[in-house]
């Protein structure tokens, strides 16, 4: 059978809340999959209802869509009539109950951001840029009851950049994905599938990012910290307050020792010059190029150094 004759032969669902599960689906129908219905989680925001990317698409190519804050026997029954041949999954933010997990022929299939098992969970980018990882990838999964932890059938390694924050990492890996998933489909209507079942006793969690992380911590290493803006970057970002004044550090480089900061206050400014916003840490120093005021543009120190030097002096401290 030919390739397209495939993609169109077999009932489609998706389930995907995120601009990333968004780019995912325009590539299915770049495809001519047979997408038959969309389902995602609501997004509120001050008691107002907005449109996920997802739903977007299901309107713009009058697919049938379903929103849902979690599911119930409602759902359920809204679902099964539908009769997927199998559910994709791209960050969806719901976790599938049994009954759904077992409608469709080829069950429900997981597209995650990390090599499985390290970093199963919820921020797999975030968790693997923090702590210092130089390789991560993608897997797809058969998905069953736990978190992330149904068999292996089919993954793709990505090397982590020195330079890779969560934004860019996140693009490079939904551009493997996207080639991956394709190659999987086919081998999934084909039967060509084998399973890997996870060793458990490797597996590392990603737990969510909470906001309470953006805050820095100074008495942790410059390395450390330096990893911590490149993760957490966008959301909840890395901040710090001077001067009661709270600040994000868009981009920084640690590791700097020629202030010898070992020996001095952890959070203290040592200078501000084009080159940077220099801090003492824990261990060595952490030099911020790229800033954003609260409620400001971000700014590169080197560009707007007169703006830099009215939020930082040196001898301040940070908190």
């Amino acid at each position: 059978m030919l390739t397209k004759e495939l993609f169109r032969t077999y009932r489609i669902a998706f389930a995907g809340s995120s601009e990333l599960s968004a780019n995912h689906l325009k590539s299915l129908l770049g495809l001519k999959c047979n997408i038959i219905a969309i389902l995602t989680k609501p997004i509120f925001s001050n008691n107002k209802l907005y449109e996920r990317p997802s739903l977007k698409i299901a309107l713009e190519y009058n697919i049938d869509s379903f929103q849902s804050l979690g599911f119930n026997e409602d759902l359920f029954r809204i679902i099964k009539p539908i009769k997927a041949d199998v559910i994709i999954v791209v960050s969806y933010g719901l976790s599938l109950p049994t009954n759904i997990l077992r409608l469709p022929r080829f069950g429900c299939i997981n597209i995650h951001y990390s090599l499985l098992p390290r970093w199963k969970g919820s921020a797999p980018i975030q968790r693997a840029i923090y702590s210092g990882d130089n390789k991560t990838g993608v897997s797809i999964i058969q998905m069953d009851n736990g978190i992330d932890d149904g068999p292996i059938l089919l993954k793709k390694p990505c090397i982590i950049s020195y330079n890779d924050n969560a934004i860019s990492l996140s693009r490079k890996l939904v551009l493997i994905s996207i080639r991956l998933l394709r190659g999987f489909l086919l081998m999934l209507f084909s039967g060509n599938i084998r399973y890997v079942y996870q060793d458990e006793m490797t597996g590392v969690y990603a737990n969510k990012v909470y906001i309470k992380e953006g805050l820095l911590s100074w008495c942790l290493p410059a390395f450390i910290l330096e990893s911590h803006s490149r993760a957490f970057i966008g959301w909840p970002g890395s901040f710090l307050y001077v001067r009661n004044l709270r600040i994000k550090i868009i981009e920084a480089y640690g590791g700097y020792v020629e202030y010898k900061a070992n020996l001095l206050k952890a959070g203290l400014v040592l200078a501000v010059n084009k080159r940077g916003i220099y801090i003492a840490t824990g261990f060595g120093v952490l030099a911020a190029s790229k800033i954003q005021l609260e409620g400001r543009s971000v700014i590169s120190v080197n560009g707007f150094i007169n703006t830099a030097k009215k939020a930082f002096n040196s001898g301040d401290t940070v908190a």
